[in-house]
């Protein structure tokens, strides 16, 4: 089954948008960063909210980003994970949303799977197993 995204002012609006707080993982962030860019569903955003890293974890998302047009790096100091994970969701602009720990990985067709199952079943949120 193919899923078209909606088109806005010509510009498309990915159909998911993915969410990443970070904040010193630097880790496990490559291992997290591989699982969201090569995902089998690719109508997605990565945007990725540094959080005042000390680490190396900035400079790892600006390699993805160079790489890769649907990864945003956004940084901030807010301190608390409730306000990243905000900051991120008024930046977002996909059909759905997932928030995606920055030491976590999926399998590669989570994305897939989890949007296959919310536009059969009309749902507007799909939960699953971490």
């Amino acid at each position: 089954m193919s899923i078209l995204s909606k088109k806005t002012e010509n510009k498309p609006i990915p159909m998911v948008s993915i969410v990443i707080p970070v904040y010193n993982t630097e880790n496990y962030l490559r291992q997290c960063m591989d699982s969201v860019v090569g995902q089998t569903f690719q109508d997605i955003e990565i945007l990725c909210v540094n959080d005042g890293s000390t680490d190396q974890s900035k400079t790892i998302l600006e390699e993805y980003a160079a790489k890769d047009p649907r990864v945003h790096v956004f940084s901030i100091k807010k301190g608390r994970v409730g306000a990243v994970r905000n900051f991120g969701l008024k930046k977002s602009s996909g059909k759905y949303v997932i928030f995606w720990d920055s030491d976590d990985w999926f399998e590669l067709h989570a994305i897939e799977s989890m949007v296959n199952q919310a536009e059969e079943m009309d749902a507007d949120l799909c939960i699953c197993n971490v």
